[in-house]
C-alpha cells in the first residue's frame, strides 16, 4: 500500500513508532511456528495498537522453528514479515497460535482463532487482486473528482459483492468477514483522501464528506488496525478540511506548542456534539505522540483527559504508555550493552572506540525516506552550531546499497560517523528499540548511556538545548 499522508501538516513532527511498553504478562500473545526454506533468519512483527505501532522481531533457528510473545492491548490484526512474505494474524490477548509456513500458497494455522486467520488470508488475497486489477491508482490522475468518486463507489460495490460470494463459498467466519469489509473501506477511503489531498485546489468544499458515506461501527471495526490507523488519519483530514478550529489545531502541533495544542484538542472534543470513538481516538493518539517528546505535559493534562474521554480501552493504553515511559527514564540502555549483541556488536564497538566520552546524536535514516532527507540540512546547521562542544553525530543507514549510501552522504555533505546496516542489523535495531518508523533519533551521554531513545529531530526547537 502506498505511503499515507498522515495528519496533514503535522507529518513533519512525528514518526510512526512507539516507546517501550510493559503491560502485564497476562496480556501477552504467544506465537510459535516453523518456516520452511527461509533465507533471512529474522521475522519482523508489527502489532498496531490504538496509540501506535509496536515492532518486534524473533529469530528462526536452524530447524526453521521460532517462538515469541509480546503484549497485546486488544483483539486486532498482527502482521508477520519474513523473506518478503507477509502473514496476517487476528488474535486476542492471551491467545496462542502456531504457524507452519511451507510456501505462500500453503500455510497451516493451529491454536486460538486458527479458522478465522485461515479465512482472512484468502479473503485478503481476493480483495488485493481485485484492487490491483481495478487500476484505481492510475485513475486518480485521469478523472475529475466526481468521476473518481463514482469509480471508487462502483468498485466498492463490486468488490463487496465478490467478497460476500467467496465468503459463502469457504464458509468464512464472521470475524474474518468483518475484518475484510473494514479493510476494504479503509483502503478505498484512503484512495479518496489521497485524491483530495493532491487535488485540493480543484475539489469542492463537500468533497471530504465521502467519509460520511463510509460509516464504520468502531466496536466491530477495531479488529482491523487500518481502521484506527489510516481511516483515523483520513477522518482527521475530513475534520481539518471542513472545520477551521481543527485547521488551527494542527498549526499548534506543527509549531510544537504541545500544551496549548493538547489543551485545545481536549476542549474541541468536549464541545463536539458528535463526539464519538473517532474523536476520542484521535486526541488519545496525539497524547501518545506528545508523550514521547514531553511526558510531563501529558501527565499534567491526564486528569482532564480522563474526564473527557469515555473509552476505557483508550484510557488504559495511554495510562500504560505513560507508566512505561516514566519507568524507562530510570532504565537507560548503554552502548556497551549493544556492543555485546551478535548482529550489531561490531558497529557499536567502533562507535565506543571512536567517540568515548562524547555526547552522541544518532540518526537512523534511509535514502528511501523523504522525511529523513528533509532533516539533513537542519542536521548540518545543528552540527555547525555545536562545534567545539564535544558532541558528535552518528548516522546509521537502513535499506540501501553501498553506492547509493555513499552518494547520499556526499550529496548532502553529512558530517559525522557513518555506518550502513545490513538487513539483519536493521531488523535487530528495530526490535531492540521497538520502533518501526524513521527518521528516528537518539541521544547518548558522555557515559555511553542512551538517555533519549526517541529524541527530537534536528529541526526541533528543543534539540540544541537538549544536546548542549
Amino acid at each position: 500500500m502506498r505511503s499515507i499522508i498522515v495528519f496533514i501538516m503535522v507529518l513533519v513532527i512525528f514518526s510512526c513508532d512507539s516507546t517501550r511498553n510493559k503491560e502485564n504478562k497476562i496480556n501477552k500473545l504467544v506465537i510459535n511456528g516453523i518456516i520452511e526454506n527461509y533465507s533471512n533468519e529474522f521475522i519482523l512483527i508489527t502489532s498496531p495498537e490504538y496509540i501506535g505501532k509496536r515492532s518486534y522481531s524473533t529469530q528462526i533457528n536452524d530447524t526453521g522453528y521460532f517462538h515469541t510473545s509480546f503484549p497485546v492491548g486488544h483483539y486486532h490484526d498482527i502482521l508477520l514479515k519474513f523473506d518478503d512474505q507477509f502473514v496476517t494474524l487476528l488474535n486476542k490477548p492471551k491467545d496462542s497460535v502456531f504457524i507452519h509456513y511451507i510456501n505462500k500458497d500453503s500455510i497451516v494455522f493451529s491454536g486460538n482463532n486458527a479458522e478465522t486467520i485461515r479465512d482472512l488470508q484468502q479473503l485478503k488475497s481476493i480483495f488485493i487482486e481485485d484492487f490491483k486489477d481495478s487500476d484505481i491508482i492510475s485513475k486518480e490522475k485521469k478523472l475529475s473528482a466526481d468521476k473518481f468518486k463514482e469509480y471508487v463507489y462502483s468498485f466498492s460495490k463490486n468488490a463487496e459483492s465478490e467478497i460476500q460470494k467467496y465468503s459463502q463459498t469457504i464458509n468464512a467466519t464472521e470475524d474474518a468477514q468483518r475484518w475484510i469489509k473494514t479493510f476494504m473501506i479503509c483502503q478505498l477511503t484512503d484512495e479518496l483522501f489521497e485524491y483530495g489531498f493532491h487535488n485540493r485546489n480543484a475539489i469542492s468544499k463537500d468533497y471530504f464528506n465521502y467519509i460520511k458515506e463510509y460509516p464504520i461501527n468502531p466496536d466491530k471495526a477495531s479488529i482491523c488496525s487500518e481502521f484506527y490507523m489510516d481511516y483515523a488519519n483520513n477522518y482527521l483530514g475530513y475534520k481539518v478540511n471542513t472545520n477551521d478550529k481543527y485547521r488551527k489545531l494542527t498549526m499548534l502541533y506543527r509549531n510544537q506548542k504541545y500544551y496549548n495544542a493538547l489543551d485545545r484538542h481536549l476542549e474541541l472534543v468536549s464541545k463536539d456534539n458528535t463526539k464519538n470513538f473517532m474523536s476520542e481516538l484521535l486526541v488519545t493518539q496525539y497524547f501518545a505522540r506528545v508523550l514521547k517528546d514531553n511526558y510531563q505535559i501529558v501527565d499534567s493534562l491526564i486528569p482532564r483527559y480522563t474526564k473527557i474521554v469515555d473509552n476505557k480501552k483508550l484510557k488504559t493504553q495511554l495510562k500504560n504508555e505513560l507508566t512505561s515511559l516514566k519507568l524507562a527514564q530510570n532504565e537507560s540502555r548503554t552502548l556497551e550493552q549493544l556492543s555485546k549483541e551478535k548482529f550489531v556488536g561490531n558497529i557499536f564497538k567502533q562507535i565506543i572506540h571512536k567517540h568515548s566520552g562524547e555526547v552522541l546524536y544518532i540518526d537512523f535514516w534511509s535514502p528511501m525516506c523523504s522525511p529523513c532527507i528533509k532533516q539533513f540540512s537542519h542536521a548540518n546547521r545543528l552540527h555547525e552550531s555545536l562545534k567545539g562542544k564535544n558532541i558528535s553525530f552518528v548516522y546509521l543507514c537502513f535499506h540501501s546499497d553501498s553506492t547509493r549510501w555513499k552518494n547520499m552522504r556526499k550529496k548532502h555533505q553529512l558530517k559525522g560517523t557513518h555506518f550502513l546496516l545490513n538487513r539483519q542489523q536493521v531488523d535487530f535495531i528495530k526490535s531492540y528499540f521497538e520502533f518501526s518508523g524513521i527518521p528516528r533519533y537518539m541521544i547518548v551521554n558522555k557515559e555511553g548511556e542512551i538517555v533519549d531513545e526517541d529524541a527530537p529531530r534536528p529541526n526541533s526547537n528543543y534539540i540544541y538545548t537538549q544536546l548542549k
